[in-house]
């Protein structure tokens, strides 16, 4: 955990050929494809440095919590985008997880309690112990997503990147 309350997780992406300016507009582009309102979700962007930051999460599917309840969880992530002549660098920063659960759940919003990272187990000992499982693979999914969140990113943004412009409009 980085600052001890988050997890940051990064990877560096090569795009031989291709410029600062042509990656930048292909991430910007790429949030707004894999979030669907840009304006929602872009937080900070910047074209002379190349930086785009964004803020969106992951909404798990409803799981049983224990025989009486079901729980959801959102898991919030920042994704920055920094590019470079020939490269870019794709970070996710995960702090915040939203939890709700009990006998029923909105269908329309998650008004759940905010938690940080180091309130689960194994970071947080104190945590119940009939916890511990759950709080693991919740631990454990958040950190695959965050990984597919930078595939996701990459392959668009390289996708993008290759595509031949047509200017026959």
């Amino acid at each position: 955990m980085e600052d001890g309350d988050s997890w940051v997780f990064s990877k560096v992406i090569t795009a031989e050929g291709k410029s600062a300016v042509d990656i930048y507009n292909k991430s910007l582009e790429t949030f707004t494809e894999l979030y669907g309102d840009a304006n929602e979700v872009i937080k900070q962007s910047d074209k002379e440095s190349g930086i785009v930051i964004g803020k969106g999460f992951l909404l798990s599917d409803i799981y049983e919590w224990n025989a009486w309840n079901v729980a959801v969880f959102k898991v919030w992530r920042i994704v920055k985008i920094e590019a470079r002549d020939g490269r870019y660098k794709i970070t996710v920063t995960i702090r915040d997880i939203d939890l709700e659960y009990g006998p029923k759940i909105s269908e329309h919003c998650l008004h759940g309690d905010a938690y940080k990272l180091h309130d689960f187990y194994p970071y947080n000992n104190e945590a119940y112990k009939k916890f511990h499982s759950g709080h693991f693979s919740l631990l454990q999914t958040t950190c695959f997503g965050a990984q597919e969140t930078i595939d996701a990113f990459a392959m668009k943004i390289n996708k993008k990147l290759n595509e031949q412009t047509k200017d026959d409009w």
